[in-house]
């Protein structure tokens, strides 16, 4: 219930910039992308959030639908420890929507979109669109992992450019 609810902001957007690039690699990537820029975004989120919210880092996950950013977002979280900027983030469970979040929930939930839409793709060699954020499926599962709050990390620009 809403009284239960301790989180004051339920949902966030986060304008995360960046570019979102389809790294060169085997077949496990060709329809992967990347966003350096979002993914480093997440991770400063997932600090603030542990290091000032009071959030231990096993009630937060950070969500993506492409495996190459998970793998992105797990470096941008280690590179954040080692340099004394979110030591305490061990235990931020990074996951792919549809492979690694079925039927599990979070308190907090970060969503990383990755896509930077048509003008950003050009400039970075990807294809542009929506991709997996057009797919109501996805998407319904992604949004509703968060148990008290959600973060969703996209591009502001790309969002409102491919409005229906």
């Amino acid at each position: 219930t809403a009284a239960a609810r301790t989180y004051p902001l339920p949902a966030v957007f986060v304008d995360g910039g960046g570019a979102e690039v389809r790294p060169a690699g085997g077949a496990s990537s060709a329809a992967s992308y990347t966003n350096a820029a979002e993914a480093e975004a997440a991770a400063r989120v997932a600090s603030l959030l542990v290091d000032h919210a009071g959030f231990a880092p096993s009630q937060l996950a950070i969500l993506t639908f492409f495996d190459a950013q998970r793998v992105l977002l797990e470096a941008a979280l280690a590179a954040r420890a080692e340099s004394g900027g979110g030591a305490s983030l061990a235990g931020v469970r990074v996951a792919v929507v549809d492979a690694d979040l079925l039927g599990c929930e979070v308190d907090i939930a970060i969503l990383s979109c990755v896509r930077a839409g048509a003008a950003g793709a050009a400039a970075a060699g990807a294809g542009g669109g929506l991709g997996a954020l057009s797919d109501g499926h996805r998407i319904c599962v992604a949004l509703s992992r968060a148990r008290e709050g959600l973060v969703v990390v996209g591009s502001a620009r790309c969002l409102n450019a491919e409005r229906q």
